[in-house]
């Protein structure tokens, strides 16, 4: 039974941003059944009925004060509930993100930790093995001009100056994309190497500068930044650059060329891409984040009963005017701090921020994963992840190999 739990989990860490797969058809047009749904909800089904007493939750509770304000944080999300402008689709949110925290905190308790390292890397190996079918797919379509309609599996992919492709494998939205991506990468060159290792990570670091996503490269600069002046060795941190600069001159040697066979247009692909808008305007992908940040602050500060409480937890689409997006369930202010500000008020922001980032960093146990906390706070700033299970499980392994840490030295 163990092994089925094993195998379980490394196809629900391989699909783990899979949403181009709906397995309810679109059909179904206001919920996406993604794969890490269903093999999730059996997952936790199966730990809970069958080995409910081989749980051990201490590595959750053990610190106090972590463990405060990660309660602090769902407290006030509860509360957000209560005064939401929308009781109901506040509560849909808040049972999934309930969800996520129950899929990982049940395989951290179960797993030991060279268990639960040999099952990220084999779910590592599988998800980046999906992601590079997934975007060969859609660069085949790409290429020959192919429309491809599926009601459960979606190969269109998003695009930059209204053309060319950007490879956000299995996920709908690159940005996320990339942050699944980058995990498995950077896990894979923190494990044991393997020809097929080698091979993905090389892959991987590619295809996430094929995302085009500023976001994404905000998260590798800061991780990469902290990960290689603070906790690694000089002699790994060369093999890492070497594996970084290489891919560099692949993206633009294929870029140039792709350029001078007309493929795509070069220039406008780095003028939309680093053209930064200082000028809160409605016009370009830039100023309409840096508005959103500025209109979110706002909202926040004006309304007293919503700088408390918030609006609701899910709900900042309400509040959102004079965008395109406006008004569908999809728009928020991206940015995971002001969304958490406007949606849930100040006392959730506080005790997200410090479970989240100050604890760890402020932490005097170090651990392979602090470095990506430490990018996914500045690439929360200008994006949002707090329903994305990647974001959590990544949250989780921080704790739980912190945790083991103290046990080692204990």
């Amino acid at each position: 039974m163990n092994l089925v739990v094993r195998n379980i989990f490394i196809l629900l860490f391989a699909f783990i941003g899979a949403d181009r797969i709906n397995l309810l058809s679109t059909n179904f047009e206001y919920f996406n059944l993604t794969p890490f749904i269903l093999i999730s909800f059996f997952y936790i089904i199966l730990l809970l009925v069958f080995f409910i007493n081989d749980l051990n939750f201490n590595w959750l509770f053990k610190n106090d004060i972590s463990f405060s304000f990660f309660l602090l944080m769902i407290i006030f999300i509860l509360l957000s509930v209560l005064v939401s402008e929308d009781y109901l689709y506040s509560i849909k949110r808040v049972l999934f993100l309930f969800f996520i925290f129950t899929t990982f905190i049940l395989s951290f308790s179960y797993f030991s930790k060279s268990e639960i390292n040999y099952l990220i890397y084999k779910g590592s190996i599988l998800g980046s093995f999906l992601f590079l079918i997934f975007n060969l797919s859609m660069i085949y379509l790409w290429l020959n001009f192919l429309e491809y309609e599926n009601i459960y599996i979606d190969l269109i992919p998003n695009k930059i100056s209204y053309y060319i492709p950007r490879l956000g494998g299995y996920s709908l939205d690159v940005n996320r994309g990339g942050v699944v991506l980058f995990f498995y990468t950077f896990f894979l060159l923190n494990y044991k190497k393997t020809f097929i290792s080698k091979l993905f990570i090389a892959l991987n670091i590619i295809t996430i500068f094929f995302t085009f996503s500023r976001t994404v490269y905000i998260l590798v600069f800061f991780s990469l930044i902290y990960y290689l002046f603070v906790l690694t060795s000089k002699k790994k941190a060369f093999k890492i650059l070497k594996y970084l600069f290489t891919a560099i001159i692949i993206v633009f040697l294929s870029l140039f060329y792709l350029d001078n066979i007309r493929l795509i247009e070069l220039d406008s692909l780095l003028e939309e891409r680093l053209n930064i808008d200082w000028e809160l305007s409605r016009q370009t992908s830039s100023g309409i984040h840096l508005r959103l940040i500025y209109e979110g602050i706002q909202t926040a500060l004006g309304d007293i009963k919503l700088l408390l409480l918030g609006n609701g937890f899910g709900t900042s689409f309400l509040l959102i005017k004079g965008y395109y997006w406006s008004g569908t369930k999809y728009a928020n202010y991206h940015s995971m701090y002001i969304t958490i500000l406007v949606e849930c008020g100040i006392f959730a922001f506080i005790s997200s921020f410090f479970y989240t980032f100050i604890i760890p960093v402020l932490n005097k146990y170090k651990n392979v994963y602090l470095p990506l906390l430490f990018g996914l706070f500045f690439y929360n700033i200008f994006y949002q992840l707090i329903l994305e299970p990647i974001y959590w499980f990544i949250v989780f392994i921080y704790y739980y190999e912190n945790y083991q840490v103290i046990l080692d030295e204990t």
